[in-house]
C-alpha cells in the first residue's frame, strides 16, 4: 500500500475514525401501479470512509511523496530497459524473418528484393543493439 495519511479538508487535522456511510446508489425501483420511478427507493452502497473526529467532515487521502535514492533510480531504470528489451527483441527478430522471406519471394517473382533485404538488415542491426544494451555487465 502507498504510504500516506488522511486529512480533514475543513480543519486540516489528521485525527480520523472510520465509519460506514452511503457512497452511492444502485438503481431505482419502479412503482408498478403508477409506472413511474420513485427515487427514494433504491439500494445504497455503503463503505468505510474516514471521518474527522473534530467536525465530522470526510477526510481526504493524501499520499506521501516517495523519494528514491540514486542507486534505486538506476535499478528501476535498468529494470524498465530490460522489460523493453524483452518486448523489442522478438519484434525486431520478426522484422528480420519477414525481410528475408519477403525478399526471397520477390526474387522468385523476378522483382528486385533490395528493399526487403535492407529492411532485414535494419532489423538485424536493431536486434543486436537491443541485445547489447540490455546485457548485464559484471
Amino acid at each position: 500500500m502507498i504510504p500516506g495519511y488522511h486529512e480533514c479538508p475543513r480543519c486540516l487535522t489528521r485525527d480520523v475514525y472510520f465509519a460506514k456511510r452511503a457512497v452511492g446508489q444502485v438503481g431505482n425501483f419502479i412503482d408498478l401501479p403508477e409506472g413511474i420511478t420513485n427515487p427514494k427507493i433504491g439500494f445504497d452502497i455503503e463503505k468505510d470512509v474516514a471521518l474527522c473526529r473534530a467536525c465530522g467532515e470526510r477526510a481526504n487521502w493524501i499520499p506521501e511523496k516517495t523519494e528514491y535514492s540514486d542507486l534505486e533510480k538506476k535499478e528501476r531504470y535498468a529494470k524498465s530497459q530490460r522489460v523493453q528489451g524483452k518486448i523489442a527483441a522478438p519484434v525486431f527478430l520478426l522484422c528480420v524473418i519477414f525481410g528475408i522471406y519477403a525478399g526471397s519471394e520477390m526474387s522468385k517473382m523476378g522483382e528486385e528484393p533490395f528493399l526487403y533485404y535492407a529492411f532485414s538488415f535494419v532489423g538485424v542491426v536493431a536486434l543486436i543493439w537491443v541485445i547489447m544494451r540490455n546485457r548485464k555487465f559484471k
